[in-house]
């Protein structure tokens, strides 16, 4: 056959151009497959939502098996398409199998399935839609699903079964869409959870293709990367665009880099035009994310690909977005966390009181978010009464969303008693991330945060149990260096009952996959007090051992606990490294290599939140001296300390586990300030003398300064063994009381002494014993209110009594070891402690 061209080269070109036009539109036509992947026999029905499902009857059987290949559209013509299920798990079979109706009653709690298909036509967008059935006999809960492992995917669901079987198996309506594209090789896969109370499978699944997309991008390896640099000269990866049907004029795509923070990254052309005769010639764009003195870890930018055309269907198509993920240079500078639970009380639920203390500690250390592992509130099951009460939780806590300081709880079992309650009060401005799985979005979820990854754990959706299946993919999917863990039970018993060790087996597994994955800490809480615990997994490397640490000190009553650990440890041993029963907070400090965690506790003298250090008079002289500098060095050498273990005693002062640098620095510290604490030592060495009639109280539990109901007396200290030398000058002395009662009588206006004698001699029952003896001049004080029982602050300290103090130590017979006695007379009351009540008065002496 002889072909004639009239028109020269511009008619055969425009021929062309109307054939690939043609084709185009031929290859877009919608394509659909139906696959019924039950057994035969089995009737199914449904596909009510699908595209044209009145028309498309059409079906191809998998029969049960795991594979149908080549498979027929619904219309008759022959695909390449393949459709494959596997690795289902959670009891049963799962969306094949030749028993996967056989409806055998097993309950699946959390069933998952691979799904791939191939065969398909390269980066084009498809609709899938996964049909399950399950069976209704017992409606257990809801039913949701989570779709996994595949790019740009829009789901939806409907969950108005409309059909059964007769037999109690709901199927039809229910499933599963996506709106995915096919990668460069035709292929679409994923994982498909199903959730439920109730047990089922996947019967049936339909594929649609979809006009192709506008704009199509192929990526090295599927993804584009790049490790920050501080120039563009030579870019580190790239990424192809070309478009995805012929364009009726040209289309021009201006390319965008963003950063959501830092620096933007470059990219090079920031224009790319495409005509009818190039559209499916690719253009490489060339991308180098930039160093911006910001450490992010890692992080993402984002290329933005935005056509213009006067060509309707490019000038409407939407934005094609490529993510970039960076890997970044920038060192670390050092940042701060916070970890502390339980603060349920009797304010609506809330300990308000310590809870604001604890907020405010968190903002003035400059915390970046807090952990906040649970029982935020005393509960209910009633939705107002639960919902009033974590509103105050989050109303107490304003000051630090008010910082721009992020807050993660999770719930405790006190706050699960109604879900409602928490998804409205953890909404809007205080939402928490919802990257969690299905059933437990807002509830579980990660936290990548700078260097720093964060598992936060709900355990009771499935009490006492994680999420396994999501950890694992959220551990293997994270990149940075620090893993954190937290959920509101330990993970080995402490004290509480119900915890993760009800279920062993799910625990360890839980365990092992923290310490393969490098996490060094698990925090919770559940009991009221702070317990540092190592659990040693018996391998003989200490290095991938995991800290528990049972932060429960943010206002919840605080109770006892001593060793053993008698809950199933299985295999793993419990060793508890320190422990506080007081209230507090773990601050982590964070930089490159390192996540220090160090225990703040509430003073109970100065009300003070601070880091407890130990004395650095290890030898109990009541001076630092050159003995304990000997212990100190002896010490030195051990790595590990542990409480109860004898080479650790006081010589870790920061409480850190290791005896190190730091631990030297505190003890010159204190070396350079050394001063002395003597406390008053027995029951008769504070004493209280009738005015009136002399007799002498060796035994009161507490001290009136001096005013006693219609009694004013006179109050004796005697403090035994001083440890200093005759004729050292102290430059400070005082007496610290601790508030008994808050019935302040004024006004009240006191004068101390000092017995002026070489030894004082220890009270008697004799009438007048405190009055009659020899003092020195007096030194007057009038303290303010004591308006706080059990506080010994400044308020509670007397002034200076160096110059008295100096005249007994002074005295020509006086010797290192002797005793000194104050004598307290006035007007008015303020009612301390004595050494018969909770704290004795202490003496305070600073050379």
């Amino acid at each position: 056959m002889r072909i004639v061209i009239i028109g020269g080269f511009d008619i055969m070109k425009k021929l062309l151009l109307l054939m690939a036009v043609l084709l185009v539109a031929a290859t877009s036509q919608a394509v659909i497959v139906n696959v019924d992947v039950q057994p035969s026999g089995t009737t199914y029905v449904g596909l009510a939502a699908a595209p044209d499902a009145a028309v498309n009857t059409l079906w191809n059987a998998m029969d049960g098996t795991a594979a149908a290949n080549d498979l027929t559209a619904s219309d008759g013509r022959a695909t390449t398409i393949d459709v494959t299920l596997s690795n289902h798990s959670g009891g049963g079979d799962f969306g094949f199998g030749t028993n996967v109706l056989t409806k055998d009653g097993v309950y699946v709690d959390m069933a998952t399935a691979n799904f791939a298909i191939s065969g398909l036509d390269a980066n084009r967008n498809y609709d899938i839609y996964l049909y399950t059935i399950f069976h209704n006999d017992i409606n257990w809960g809801d039913t949701t699903y989570t779709i996994g492992a595949i790019s740009e995917i829009a789901t939806s669901t409907s969950l108005a079964p409309t059909a059964t079987d007769g037999t109690g198996w709901t199927q039809g309506d229910q499933y599963v869409k996506i709106t995915a594209i096919s990668n460069g090789s035709g292929e679409i896969a994923g994982t498909y959870i199903y959730a439920s109370n109730r047990y089922g499978c996947i019967s049936g699944i339909q594929i649609a293709s979809l006009p192709p997309a506008a704009i199509v991008i192929a990526e090295s390896g599927d993804s584009t990367d790049s490790t920050e640099s501080s120039s563009a000269a030579s870019p580190d990866d790239s990424f192809d665009v070309e478009l995805g049907f012929v364009p009726d004029a040209n289309v021009v795509i201006t390319v965008t880099g963003t950063s959501t923070s830092g620096s933007d990254p470059y990219v090079s052309p920031v224009e790319l035009t495409f005509t009818p005769s190039n559209w499916d010639t690719p253009q490489t764009v060339e991308v180098q994310a930039m160093t911006d003195g910001l450490y992010e870890g890692f992080h993402i930018n984002t290329i933005t690909l935005d056509p213009n055309s006067t060509d309707a269907n490019f000038a409407s198509a939407p934005d094609k977005l490529v993510t970039v993920n960076v890997t970044d240079v920038d060192a670390v500078v050092e940042w701060r966390f916070i970890i502390v639970g339980d603060s349920r009380g009797g304010d609506n639920g809330v300990n308000t009181a310590i809870l604001s203390e604890i907020a405010a500690e968190i903002v003035a250390q400059d915390a970046e978010f807090v952990l906040f592992p649970g029982d935020l509130v005393n509960g209910s099951g009633d939705q107002a009464t639960l919902q009033s009460q974590l509103t105050t939780w989050r109303d107490t806590m304003q000051p630090v969303y008010d910082a721009g300081i992020g807050v993660y709880p999770v719930r405790g079992n006190h706050d699960a008693g109604n879900l409602a309650a928490w998804q409205n009060v953890f909404s809007v401005d205080y939402a928490l991330p919802t990257n969690g799985p299905a059933g437990e979005v807002g509830l579980t979820y990660s936290v990548s945060h700078k260097n720093v990854f964060v598992l936060a754990l709900d355990q009771y959706r499935t009490p006492h149990r994680v999420n396994q299946s999501w950890v694992d993919a959220q551990l293997a999917a994270n990149t940075n260096p620090h893993i954190f863990a937290m959920g509101h039970e330990p993970a080995f018993k402490v004290s509480h009952a119900g915890c993760l060790d009800d279920y062993p087996v799910e625990r360890d597994a839980f365990w092992e996959s923290l310490k393969n994955a490098g996490c060094k800490v698990y925090a919770c809480g559940h009991d009221h007090f702070y317990d540092h615990a190592v659990i040693d997994d018996g391998d003989g490397n200490p290095d991938n051992n995991i800290s528990q640490c049972v932060v429960g000190t943010a206002g919840a009553p605080i109770y006892s606990f001593s060793p053993p650990y008698n809950g199933n440890n299985t295999s793993y041993t419990v060793e508890q490294y320190h422990y506080a029963e007081k209230y507090g907070y773990l601050l982590v400090e964070v930089s490159d290599s390192v996540a220090k965690r160090t225990w703040f506790e509430k003073n109970s003298e100065t009300g003070l939140y601070e880091q407890p250090i130990a004395s650095a008079d290890f030898d109990g002289s009541l001076v630092v001296d050159l003995n304990d500098l000997s212990l100190f060095v002896d010490k030195w050498l051990y790595t590990d300390c542990i409480i109860g273990n004898d080479f650790c005693d006081d010589t870790d002062m920061d409480q850190s586990t290791k005896v190190d640098i730091e631990d030297y620095a505190l003890f010159a510290e204190q070396w350079q300030d050394s001063g002395v604490v003597v406390a008053v030592s027995t029951g008769n060495d504070d004493a209280e003398e009738n005015v009136s009639t002399g007799s002498i109280n060796l035994t009161s539990s507490d001290l009136e300064l001096t005013h006693d109901g219609s009694t004013n007396q006179i109050i004796g200290i005697r403090l035994n063994d001083i440890p200093v030398e005759r004729g050292v000058e102290i430059a400070d002395a005082y007496i610290q009381f601790t508030v008994d009662e808050t019935a302040n009588l004024n006004p009240c206006s006191l004068m101390i002494y000092v017995e002026d004698t070489d030894n004082a001699p220890a009270f008697t029952s004799t009438a007048y014993n405190i009055s009659s003896r020899t003092k020195t001049a007096g030194i007057s004080w009038v303290p303010q209110d004591w308006t706080t029982v059990g506080l010994a602050g400044p308020e509670q300290r007397t002034p200076n009594l160096a110059s008295i103090i100096n005249q007994v130590i002074g005295r020509a017979g006086w010797v290192k070891g002797n005793s000194i006695v104050l004598i307290i007379d006035g007007s008015g009351r303020r009612t301390a402690e004595s050494f018969n009540g909770a704290a004795a008065p202490k003496l305070h002496l600073q050379p």
